[in-house]
This record gives structure tokens, C-alpha cells and sequence, in this order.
């Protein structure tokens, strides 16, 4: 494990977290990151939905990047969808990207990693957080490894 956090630690080290955030525009905003190819087991739909909740005085505090191949045009349509009937002040905040080449630009700008997975337990993408300071917010169901204790 010592040998793959290293490694994990060689490909952040690619960006740092002000790099990075300059890279996609970001000033002050709280970044929350979604990765995973888009489909309805990893329930990216639900985050989109769950904005809503957010409250007034958050939202220009907040963006949101949901990083993904487009497995399922069906699904990506319901998410596109649902984003256009979002209130409009988060529209902007929330970004689609589909397939990037290089996802440690978004871990490493990050600061929350969210799981909607509706399978899976511990998906791969989220060890990639072990040498980033990324808070990580998974669904209750499921035992996801080093969640209750502050990360993996």
C-alpha cells in the first residue's frame, strides 16, 4: 500500500492546489469532484438533484465538477435535463466535463470528493484522494474504508 500512495502522491504532484484552481478558473469557491464514468450505477443525477438543498448564501461559494466518459447517452441526457431546470445561480457552478486527460487537475483543485455510487463500496478513483488533503462524502450504505475516520 506504502508503494501505491507514492505513486498516487507522484501523480498529484503533477498540480498543486493553486496551480490547479488557476487552471480552471477558481478563486475562493468550496470545490466539490465527482469522477467516474457516467452512468446510472455511479449516481452522478442524485448531486445534480441534491443542489436544490444548498442554501441561497452558499451557492456562489460552491462549484461542482462532474469528470466522466459518457458510458450512457441516455443517462447524460437526464443529468443535462435536470441541470437546466436547477436554479439558475448554480447552473454555471455545476460542470459536465465528459473524458478529460488529465484528472489529477481536478483531484488536486479539489475540496470534497463525492460518491453517489449506488454498487460500489470503495471505487477506484477515490484512492487517488490518500495524498491529497480532499475530504471525501460517501452514500450511507455500504462500508467504505476510513470513512468515519476522516478519509481512506
Amino acid at each position: 500500500m506504502l508503494f501505491r500512495r507514492v505513486v498516487l502522491a507522484e501523480e498529484l504532484g503533477r498540480w498543486t492546489r493553486s496551480s490547479a484552481r488557476k487552471e480552471l478558473d477558481l478563486e475562493d469557491e468550496v470545490v466539490l469532484l465527482l469522477l467516474g464514468t457516467v452512468c446510472a450505477r455511479k449516481g452522478q443525477l442524485d448531486l445534480v438533484k441534491a443542489v436544490s438543498a444548498i442554501p441561497l448564501s452558499s451557492r456562489s461559494k460552491i462549484r461542482i465538477y462532474i469528470v466522466g466518459a459518457f458510458m450512457e447517452p441516455k443517462y447524460v441526457s437526464k443529468i443535462k435535463r435536470e441541470l437546466a431546470r436547477i436554479p439558475a445561480d448554480m447552473r454555471g457552478r455545476i460542470i459536465l466535463t465528459g473524458a478529460v486527460p488529465d484528472t489529477t487537475l481536478y483531484y488536486s483543485a479539489s475540496d470534497i470528493f463525492v460518491c453517489c455510487s449506488r454498487l460500489e463500496s470503495a471505487p477506484r478513483v477515490s484512492w487517488k484522494l490518500w495524498p491529497s488533503n480532499c475530504r471525501l462524502s460517501v452514500p450511507p450504505h455500504f462500508w467504505y474504508p476510513g470513512a468515519r475516520a476522516g478519509g481512506p
